[in-house]
Parts: structure tokens; C-alpha cells; sequence
């Protein structure tokens, strides 16, 4: 079968229920007619064996008389031709012995070459003083007959059987207008099965078409369309469900949004950049921090790698880093980053397990540069202050210690040096 006949087939639910509909139909008239095909062939064939019983009882006395009358004188043979035409039978005559003694449809000399007819089931029925019926195909004429046997008594006892054939299409006559009339019937059963089918397929399938462009519908996020109910059986039953589906998908999706919204909100309002990327690298979660961070603006990131939307290798690093830490630990590192501008960012990165997936990581971003710069503004000034006072403190030191060892006892040159000293502090 082409496969787009059987696409069509198996796509289409109202074709697949009229063509079992048409095909239960065909199958159940099919069995149907076999079955009183047999049966009127059975009827028939025993109508036909009714009427040869008959004849074989009318033709009894006759039989008799001629067999009395002798075989030599040829009056066996001449009662089985006379016999054969009103009775519209073969007829033949057997011995008890099952030697055929006549027959209508064989000349004396053919009559004295035929077989033994002894074994033959209705012969031996008769020799045994009932009726013998069977059918079956001819030796001797080579076609296939009914045969009716009995046997045939003279003063109470069996002196002969005489037996009448009729071939089998004798009984076809009477059923062969029947099973055209079957047939025409059994054709005309189709066409209705057909018309119900579709009729039925029809009303049954329209409400599911309906439900599923519904579904269609929910599918593309249009949660607002709802099917309509007009049974109370299962398609309606379905159709409600489908209903309540929707009312409740779009509630959840509502929190879901509401959820995110806070989310976001609470995200975009931290002074610390957020980025969370799954397993691949790739950015699932970015704040407006970050964004400004690293100048991205309003600029799509959502579901790209992390080094093609953020160019910085030292970065990145900390990502490999931190997916390959052991229990969870935090990752700390300090990163320089060019642009738009030279700043220093204190990274915090901690995986992030996702069911069934590679584990992502979450960067918390820290903007440092004020404090970096803070702090080598401290070193500059301490190392100037160290280097302004070591020169007076060094003299302050020399003079001191010039006064300490004897200068006091010069009044003079004391009165210098305390002079030089109090001009140095």
C-alpha cells in the first residue's frame, strides 16, 4: 500500500472509524453469506436427495418385476433406461453381490465391464435394509452425483438395490438466484455501512478536530481559547478536562510570570552583577548590573556562550574552575576587565546543579576599582609621609644625639642646636 494512503489512514480518526465500521459490515455479511451458502447447498442437495428417495420408492415394484423377468432377456436394462427419464435420474441396478446388473447411462456390454459396486457407502446402507445417501464425484461418468439407495425385496427379503444419481448442479438452480440476491444485498449493506460510517465518524470526530486545535492553540501559549461541551459523554468529558487544563495552565504560568517578574526585580536592583550559565556555558540568567558591568546594554544573552557574549578569558577560566570544584566550594578570584572601561572585579562563582543536566555555575560580580584605587592612593600617601619625615626626623636625631654627648656643655653651640631641632619638628 503507497505510504501516503496509509499516512492518510492512520492521520484521519473519522476514515479509520467508517472503514472499520465498512469492514465489520463486509466481514460480518461475508461469514453470513458463507454460512447460508452452505446451509442453502445443504438444503438443496437433501431436497435432491428427498425426490430420488421418492423415486426409488415409486420405482420399486418395477425394479422388482424386471429382475424376476431376468437380466438375459435385457429387462433389467431396459427398466433403468425407461426409469432414468421421468425420474430425471441416473438408475442403477446391483446385485447382492455388488455386480451392477443395469444402468441408464451405460450400454449392456459397458453395464458388464463396470466395477463392483459393493463398497460404495449408500450400497451398503441398502444390502443392510435401510436408505443409503452420499455424495461424492462419479467414476464412471467422471462428474459429481447424489446418490440415493434402497433396497429392493421380494416375498421380505433383500434380492437387490436399486439406486438413483442426480448430478450435484441438479440442486444449484435453486440457490444460485439466492446468492445473487445475497450478493446484491450484501452490496447494498456496504453503501449504507459506508454512508453511516461517514455519517457517525462525522459527529464523533468533529468535537475531537475541535479539542485539538484547542490543544494547538494552548501549544502556541493562547490559553484564553476553550473547547466547547455539548455531550455529556466521554468526548465531552475530554473536552471539559481540556477546559480546566487550560484555566489552570494559564494560572500557573501567570505565577510562574509574577515569580519571575519579582525575580528579575530583585536581580536588577543588586549593586552585584548575577550570571548563571547551564552546563554548556551558556548564559541562562543575566542582571542589569552585570550589563553594565561589561557595557552589554540591552543586547540579547540569553542562551549564548558566555565567551562570545563576554570576552574575557580570565572569566571564563573561573567558569571551568568552579564546575570542577569539589562540594560545592566557592571560587574567588579578582578580574581585570578592559571594557568599556578598566575595572576590577571580585568574582564569586559556586556551582549550580540542574536535574538530569551538566552542572552550571552562578558568578556573583563585585566592582572593586574604587576600593583598588583607594588602597594604592593609602600606599602612595604613607610612602610619602615615610619619606617626608624621614629627612627632619634624621637630623632631629643628629643633633640630639650631638647634645647628648657633650654639646649641652657648650651654650652656645647647645642653643644652635636646640634652635635647629625645634625648626626640624
Amino acid at each position: 500500500m503507497p505510504r501516503p494512503v496509509v499516512h492518510l489512514l492512520r492521520s484521519r480518526i473519522a476514515l479509520k472509524l467508517t472503514l472499520t465500521l465498512v469492514a465489520f459490515v463486509a466481514v460480518s455479511t461475508l461469514v453470513a453469506g458463507l454460512y447460508l451458502s452452505r446451509g442453502l447447498e445443504r438444503v438443496a442437495v437433501e431436497s435432491v436427495e428427498a425426490r430420488l428417495g421418492t423415486a426409488v420408492r415409486v420405482l420399486h415394484d418395477e425394479a422388482r418385476t424386471a429382475l424376476v423377468r431376468g437380466a438375459q432377456a435385457g429387462a433389467a436394462q431396459a427398466f433403468a433406461e425407461r426409469a432414468a427419464r421421468p425420474a430425471a435420474a441416473r438408475v442403477t441396478l446391483i446385485a447382492l453381490d455388488g455386480r451392477v446388473v443395469a444402468d441408464s447411462e451405460r450400454t449392456p456390454e459397458g453395464v458388464a465391464s463396470m466395477e463392483n459396486h459393493a463398497g460404495r457407502p449408500e450400497v451398503r446402507a441398502a444390502l443392510a435394509g435401510a436408505v443409503g445417501r452420499d455424495v461424492r464425484r462419479s467414476t464412471t461418468i467422471g462428474a459429481p452425483l447424489i446418490y440415493v439407495a434402497a433396497p429392493v425385496t421380494n416375498a421380505g427379503r433383500i434380492v437387490a438395490v436399486l439406486r438413483l444419481a442426480a448430478p450435484v448442479e441438479a440442486a444449484t438452480p435453486a440457490y444460485e438466484s439466492l446468492r445473487a440476491v445475497m450478493l446484491t444485498g450484501g452490496g447494498i449493506a456496504l453503501v449504507v455501512a459506508l454512508g453511516i460510517g461517514l455519517f457517525v465518524a462525522g459527529r464523533v470526530t468533529r468535537p475531537v478536530v475541535e479539542m485539538q486545535d484547542v490543544a494547538r492553540q494552548m501549544s502556541e501559549g493562547n490559553f484564553e481559547v476553550r473547547a466547547s461541551v455539548r455531550s455529556p459523554d466521554e468526548i465531552g468529558t475530554l473536552g471539559r478536562s481540556l477546559n480546566v487544563m487550560a484555566g489552570r495552565l494559564r494560572e500557573k504560568i501567570g505565577d510562574l510570570e509574577r515569580e519571575q517578574a519579582k525575580a528579575t526585580a530583585v536581580l536588577d536592583a543588586m549593586v552585584e552583577g548575577v550570571i548563571a550559565t547551564d552546563g554548556h556555558d551558556h548564559i541562562i540568567l543575566i542582571n542589569e548590573r552585570a550589563r553594565v558591568l561589561f557595557g552589554l546594554g540591552r543586547a540579547r544573552a540569553d542562551h549564548l556562550p558566555l565567551l562570545e557574549v563576554i570576552r574575557n578569558v580570565d572569566l571564563h577560566d573561573v567558569l571551568g574552575e568552579s564546575r570542577l570544584a569539589a562540594g560545592g566550594t566557592v571560587v574567588n578570584r579578582e578580574v581585570k576587565v578592559s571594557e568599556p572601561s578598566e575595572r576590577v572585579l571580585q568574582v564569586h562563582a559556586v556551582p549550580l546543579r540542574f536535574t538530569g543536566e551538566a552542572r552550571g555555575v552562578v558568578m556573583v560580580l563585585h566592582d572593586i576599582t574604587e576600593l583598588r584605587r583607594l588602597e594604592q592612593v593609602r600606599t602612595e600617601f604613607v610612602a610619602n609621609v615615610s619619606h617626608e619625615l624621614r629627612t627632619p626626623l634624621t637630623a632631629i636625631h643628629g643633633y640630639l644625639e650631638t647634645l647628648l654627648d657633650g654639646a649641652l656643655e657648650e651654650p652656645e653651640n647647645a642653643r644652635k642646636f636646640l634652635g635647629i631641632v625645634f625648626r626640624h619638628t
